[in-house]
C-alpha cells in the first residue's frame, strides 16, 4: 500500500464491501526479538506512514501466532487486550491459540457486526480529539447477554437466553419483568 513516499504492506488486511476494517500484524513465533509488541510497534508506524488505510478502521490486531491482541485505532498497548472466548458461552479451550480465539470470536460475521454497530465509541477527549474505544470481549458477551434477557423479561420478542451467563434462573418466566444481574465468571488461573 503506498501513500505519499510510503510504500509499505502490512500482514493482513480485512475488507468489508471494500473497506479496509481490521489490520492484523503478525510475528514470527521462532524469532526471540519478535513479540506481540514489536508487531504493535509495526502498526503505529503504519498508521503514521499509510494513515489512508486506517480511516474505516475498527480493529487492530497483534500476534505472534500464539499471543494476540485486539485493540482499537489510537488505544496505547496497555489497552490492546485478549480476546477469550470464540462463541461467548466460556472462556476458549487452555490449549488454543490466543490468534485462533480473537480471529474466531470476533469475526464471525454476525459477531463481526454487532461490534461494528454497537460496540465501538468515541469519546471527545476535548480540543478537538476524539478517542476510538471498543468493548472487550466480557463487555460484549455481557450486554448481549442483558438485552437478551430484557427483551423476555418484558416480552417484547422471543430472543435465546444469556450465552454468557449461568443459564436459565427459576423465576425467569417471559413477561415477568425481572431482568436480573449479568455476571460474568472467569476462572481464577489459566494454564
Amino acid at each position: 500500500m503506498a501513500d505519499g513516499q510510503h510504500t509499505r504492506r502490512p500482514d493482513v488486511v480485512l475488507f468489508v464491501n471494500g473497506l479496509p476494517l481490521a489490520v492484523i500484524e503478525l510475528k514470527n513465533l521462532a524469532d526471540e526479538n519478535a513479540t506481540i509488541w514489536s508487531a504493535y510497534q509495526q502498526l503505529q508506524t503504519y498508521q503514521a506512514q499509510i494513515p489512508s488505510l486506517f480511516a474505516t478502521n475498527a480493529a487492530l490486531i497483534v500476534s505472534d501466532g500464539v499471543q494476540a491482541r485486539i485493540g482499537a485505532l489510537g488505544a496505547g498497548r496497555e489497552w490492546f487486550k485478549p480476546w477469550r472466548t470464540i462463541t461467548g458461552k466460556g472462556d476458549a479451550a487452555p490449549g488454543l491459540a490466543e490468534l485462533e480465539v480473537v480471529l474466531g470470536g470476533v469475526f464471525e460475521p454476525r459477531r463481526l457486526l454487532d461490534l461494528l454497530r454497537y460496540f465501538i465509541v468515541f469519546e471527545d477527549q476535548g480540543g478537538g480529539k476524539l478517542a476510538k474505544k471498543m468493548a472487550g470481549y466480557h463487555q460484549f458477551h455481557a450486554v448481549n447477554v442483558a438485552v437478551d434477557e430484557t427483551l423476555r423479561a418484558a416480552k417484547v420478542a422471543a430472543q435465546p437466553l444469556g450465552r454468557y451467563a449461568a443459564g436459565h434462573q427459576p423465576g425467569g418466566e417471559e413477561g415477568d419483568r425481572r431482568v436480573g444481574v449479568v455476571c460474568t465468571l472467569r476462572a481464577r488461573a489459566r494454564a
